[in-house]
Parts: structure tokens; C-alpha cells; sequence
């Protein structure tokens, strides 16, 4: 079924993910949305928008060919590291699905330019193993956590990521720790700096610890919604414990950054933990660890019958929810 699509041979993997976005971003070319609101107090994403706000269409337009080269992106990261099959863009097609599938992501929001700085964060971080002192690549990757921030401020937990990914790659000079900060601190630096030249610090102060709070879940949900979202969650819950047992196969190398994947993906559900009304968009930053762990647990698979029912299904749900 659906498995065997994404199975398929790597050209007509990508023909499948072109495809399948346009379908899913259809209803969105045909009646733009509105641009989201800001995740953050930084007004970097504010300034980016500001030109489209009367050209929605455009905007849609722009979102989808980031989302589709992001994907594309993700898939040259991963195989790269030895994440991923060379010969398949499976984690990719995930990711652009799981991107696609709520409404109110069908436009140029925020979570799409935090993704960039993610894709460089694994690009650097994953090389920290291979390094004797790897300061300059840990300093890249905590410096574009920071400017993932700038975009979703609400994704500052995954800082954590660097810190247990040390752990695991068995870095423990003080000095990879002290570069990690002033890397991961040093947007915020220039925020500050360019407020309190502007005479806006002790507003910027007010409007960002209001991002620290951890509010109560208070997003609503349709039914369909959950049932879709309780289907991703099992899903993703049966790939970490899958990717971590078949992982401890691989060579070293490739063990550690499967483990850094699997601890990306638990501390970006720390993420959640700042919605205030909409789960659509933060909702978006565990998917991207997700999509490697799904990819992997569908790729690794001797018997795919059982799962392949439950994936078919669950797309299918997916298809059937965008166009109600």
C-alpha cells in the first residue's frame, strides 16, 4: 500500500512529494489564510511579513516552495550522516506531510524559518563526534538553536539538546560548554543591545519572560483533530523504541547520533508545554525528530502488513480531514 509507494525507487519519490504537496496545499493556493501571529517578542519574523500581508497568495506560494526545499534539504542531511538509506527520501515525505496536513500551516509562518537553523544545527552538532575540539562546531549549532529562537522562542528548552548531546558524544571540556552558551545567548545579546539603543529594552524584557510561563494545554482540538494526533503520537512513540533497539546495531557513530535524534525529539515535546491557543505551529518542532525516527522504524521493517494498514489509514484520515 502506501508503504511500498514510499519504498518506491528515490526519483519517484520525489515525483510523490511533489505531487502529494500540491494536493495538500491546493486549498490554500485556492483561498489564501492569514498570516500567523509571531512566536516571539523579537520582531525579526514581523519585518520578513510585513510586504506580504496584502499578497496572502504569494505568501502561500513562498511557504510551500520553503516547506518542499526544506524537505529536500532534510533528506541530504540525513543520508549524509548515515540517518537515512541513500537511496530513499522516505524521512522526507514524512516530513512534508506531517508539515502539511493542519490548515493554519498552509502559509509562511514562523516554525519554517526556525526550520532552517535546525537543519544547520544538525548539520554542525553531528559532526561534534568526529572532532578533537570541536569549537567551532559547536559553536555554529548552539548560535543557530539561538536563531531558531529568534523565529519560535518557545523552542529555547532544545538548548538542553546540546548539553545531553555532550553527554553522549562523551564531550566534557569545559570549554564546549562555555562556547555553547555565549553561542546560544548570542542573539539574544543583539536583541538586547539594538532595544536598549532604541530606548525598548524594559518593553522587549516584559514581553519576553511572558514566553517562559508554562500555561495549561488550553488549544482546542475537533474530534477528527485528536483521533489524527493520538495516531501521529503512537506512531512516533513506536519509532523511538524501534529506531534505539535497531540502532544499537550500527557502528558507534552512527548509535550516538540516533541517540541525539531520539533526545531531540523528547526534549522538542517540551515545546508543547508553551502552547497557549494554537497547537499547530509548535506542534511542528517534534515532528522534524519524528520524521527521522519514523523513516528509520519504516525502512528497517522485515514484515510491513500491520503497519503498513496503519499508515495507509492514517494518511488516509489525513487526506480525508484536509479536504472536509
Amino acid at each position: 500500500m502506501f508503504l511500498k509507494l514510499f519504498r518506491a525507487d528515490y526519483s519517484f519519490q520525489m515525483i510523490l512529494l511533489l505531487v502529494s504537496g500540491i494536493l495538500l496545499w491546493l486549498p490554500a493556493f485556492l483561498h489564501p489564510l492569514p498570516l500567523p501571529q509571531a512566536l516571539s517578542p523579537i520582531p525579526v519574523y514581523e519585518w520578513l511579513m510585513a510586504p506580504l500581508k496584502n499578497h496572502l497568495l504569494l505568501a502561500a506560494i513562498l511557504g510551500f516552495l520553503l516547506l518542499l526545499a526544506e524537505a529536500v534539504a532534510f533528506s541530504y542531511i540525513l543520508t549524509a550522516n548515515d540517518l537515512a538509506p541513500r537511496n530513499t527520501a522516505m524521512a522526507s515525505l514524512i516530513f512534508f506531510i506531517l508539515s502539511s496536513w493542519q490548515p493554519a500551516t498552509l502559509t509562511l509562518h514562523p516554525v519554517l524559518f526556525s526550520n532552517i537553523f535546525f537543519f544547520v544545527f544538525l548539520t554542525y552538532f553531528l559532526k561534534v563526534y568526529e572532532q578533537t575540539d570541536a569549537f567551532k562546531e559547536v559553536f555554529s549549532a548552539a548560535f543557530s538553536l539561538g536563531l531558531a529562537c529568534v523565529f519560535a522562542l518557545p523552542s529555547y528548552p532544545l538548548f538542553l539538546m546540546i548539553w545531553f548531546g555532550f553527554f553522549v558524544y562523551r564531550v566534557l571540556s569545559w570549554r564546549e560548554w562555555v562556547i555553547s552558551i555565549l553561542g546560544f545567548t548570542l542573539p539574544l545579546i543583539f536583541a538586547m543591545t539594538w532595544y536598549f539603543w532604541n530606548d525598548g529594552l524594559d518593553t522587549f524584557l516584559t514581553a519576553f519572560r511572558a514566553y517562559f510561563a508554562f500555561p495549561a494545554l488550553q488549544a482546542k482540538l475537533s474530534i477528527p483533530g485528536m483521533v489524527i494526533w493520538g495516531g501521529i503520537a503512537f506512531l512516533c512513540l513506536a519509532s523511538l523504541v524501534k529506531t534505539l533497539s535497531v540502532a544499537q546495531e550500527k557502528v558507534i557513530s552512527i548509535r550516538k547520533n540516533f541517540i541525539l535524534i531520539a533526545w531531540f525529539f523528547i526534549l522538542s515535546l517540551l515545546v508543547l508545554l508553551n502552547i497557549k491557543k494554537d497547537i499547530s505551529l509548535l506542534a511542528l518542532i517534534p515532528l522534524m525528530p519524528a520524521s527521522i525516527l519514523i523513516s528509520y522504524h519504516f525502512t528497517t521493517l522485515k514484515k510491513t502488513l500491520w503497519w503498513d494498514i496503519y499508515f495507509s489509514v492514517l494518511l488516509v484520515m489525513i487526506f480525508l480531514y484536509r479536504i472536509s
